[in-house]
């Protein structure tokens, strides 16, 4: 091992810390399983960082005499040789996967990071665990303001870690350790299955409509009977791409589950999905909403979206996350950090209940400015339940836009209480200012229409999400899409949702909207009103003018193409 002091060890070495000496030893999944946590723990708490994270996580290593990851350590370039080179501000971890001690590790040298900005761990298999020790490396002075942790879904833990390490330590028959493991196999599985439950309502009504279109794929003609075909995996797979957008390892995953004798499984590698049908509706039937207040997957999610959380760009695709985790995640969104301004939720599993708990969020969220949500499972009804706190209501009736008013007057007493002492600007450890939005309150004014003299009210709401993705998403109701009307601010983007032909053909045509050409992006545009839903479908000829706070507002600019 290196002398003290080398590597950005300071004063602290393997030596000082009474570890042996670093073992010539490549790194490979599981070789860091023996090294205790609390030897990382001393060592890390007392470790003199360079801000280097590359040097520092290898420094940290060999004090606590852990293999090092090969995707941490410093690597030999032309560029690092030269002196008073800095760190590149972009670390990348793409498709191998990370042990805990890797990220036990991490989570001390991230804090005294000094150039890195970017930390992509895309595909890594990190677990409830190692997403919780992530998101304690991202501190109020950690320098990384983007986060990419894409192709990582998560799999509940087991219900007592502390149990299954105690049987392990204790030597116990392997009996003991696979039931314990079985059992969280079932509780995941469950999980799984209920998914694909709320997915199939959400797609087709319910889910023995369900089972019967994603059936019918191989035997159209045949559709009511094609439930009671048995399917091996490939056919199997055929189905669940086509009508739920399901990976094959992904359907591969629910068609072990399927197969299984613990879910009427004959594990003989066929599966009909009538016997689908049936499992599922038993179990969504038995499962109470209660069992999903503190979902761990989550949890681990939210984390990292907290009212503590420096980062300000996050991307989650393809992190299979579907209602469950929506309800911790938007949960965290309610009550906003006051730097996240962009999150990306492309690929994963998001349905209109889903979508209707991150509407939820949006009505006290003024700080996020996109939200992508492309290719998901989201229709019409989703879309109505994300732009309802978005752009401007028009209020009729004098009692709620009273009480609007009311409202509103003691949110600006509030925050101009709060501006009298405004905290300072918040930098993170290289002195860079974080992204942090002026308060944002919404207003309620009343007004009265300039030709029939009927006072009406303009709530203007959410105005500070910029951008709203729903490209490649279920959306096939080109009516229901223009029956929302001109109340939404932004952009909405359609491309590729089934009714987006429908929409360029209509163009600005129709008695039931007007489209300046001005708004028109990728062939069309169509303005779309967020309180259609209460008020009914209206036409542009039925809206007041816009006048006061609402005036910016000019209606959604739908991107088709």
């Amino acid at each position: 091992p290196p002398a003290a002091g080398a590597c950005g060890m300071g004063e602290l070495s393997s030596a000082s810390l009474g570890a042996a000496p670093l073992r010539p030893t490549l790194w490979t999944y599981g070789i860091n399983d023996l090294v205790e946590d609390s030897v990382i723990e001393q060592a890390g708490k007392g470790f003199a960082t360079t801000g280097s994270v590359r040097a520092d996580f290898l420094g940290l290593c060999r004090a606590c005499d852990v293999v090092p990851h090969p995707s941490f350590v410093p690597v030999a370039t032309a560029a690092s040789d030269e002196e008073g080179a800095q760190e590149s501000a972009t670390l990348s971890v793409q498709s191998i996967l990370m042990d805990r001690a890797s990220s036990q590790i991490l989570r001390f040298v991230l804090p005294a990071a000094k150039t890195l900005q970017v930390l992509r761990i895309n595909g890594c298999g990190l677990d409830v665990e190692q997403l919780a020790l992530l998101k304690q490396g991202l501190g109020e002075l950690c320098t990384v303001s983007t986060l990419h942790l894409d192709w990582n879904p998560l799999e509940l833990p087991h219900e007592d870690l502390a149990e299954v390490k105690r049987v392990g330590a204790e030597g116990k028959e392997e009996e003991e350790l696979d039931e314990l493991e079985n059992r969280r196999w079932r509780r995941q599985s469950e999980r799984i299955l209920r998914q694909v439950g709320e997915q199939l309502e959400a797609l087709f009504g319910s889910v023995a409509d369900g089972a019967v279109a994603v059936a019918s794929v191989l035997d159209a003609k045949h559709a009511k009977t094609a439930v009671f075909n048995p399917l091996d995996l490939q056919a199997f797979a055929k189905c669940c791409a086509d009508q739920l957008r399901m990976s094959s390892e992904e359907s591969a995953v629910l068609f072990g589950i399927l197969d299984s004798p613990a879910f009427q499984g004959c594990d003989d590698g066929l599966v009909p999905w009538a016997r689908a049908q049936g499992v599922i509706e038993e179990l969504m039937g038995a499962i109470a909403e209660d069992d999903e207040s503190e979902d761990p997957c989550g949890s681990a999610f939210a984390g990292l979206l907290s009212s503590t959380s420096p980062l300000e760009i996050v991307s989650l695709r393809c992190c299979g996350i579907a209602r469950l985790e929506l309800q911790a995640i938007s949960r965290a969104l309610g009550t906003p950090t006051p730097h996240l301004k962009a999150l990306n939720l492309w690929g994963n599993r998001v349905c209109d209940r889903g979508a209707a708990a991150l509407g939820v969020a949006l009505e006290t969220n003024f700080v996020l400015q996109y939200l992508g949500l492309g290719r998901n499972l989201i229709t019409h009804v989703g879309l109505r339940s994300l732009c309802a706190p978005l752009g401007v209501a028009v209020i009729r009736e004098k009692h709620e836009g009273d009480k609007l008013i009311k409202a509103m007057k003691e949110h600006i007493k509030d925050r101009d209480k709060k501006m009298k002492a405004p905290p300072p600007p918040k930098k993170d450890a290289s002195g860079r200012a974080r992204y942090a939005p002026e308060i944002y309150i919404p207003t309620c004014e009343d007004f009265k229409h300039p030709d029939t003299n009927q006072p009406y009210w303009l709530h203007t709401r959410n105005i500070a999400l910029k951008t709203l993705v729903l490209e490649q998403n279920p959306i096939a109701d080109a009516a229901a899409v223009r029956s929302l009307l001109p109340y939404g601010y932004g952009d909405l983007i359609l491309r590729g949702v089934p009714c987006a032909e429908e929409l360029l053909r209509l163009g600005d045509r129709g008695p039931e909207a007007k489209l300046p050409s001005d708004q028109l992006e990728g062939g069309s545009s169509v303005v779309v009103d967020a309180k259609a839903s209460d008020h009914g479908a209206a036409t542009a000829d039925d809206l007041p003018p816009f006048r006061g706070a609402a005036e910016a507002v000019k209606g959604w600019r739908l991107v088709l193409r």
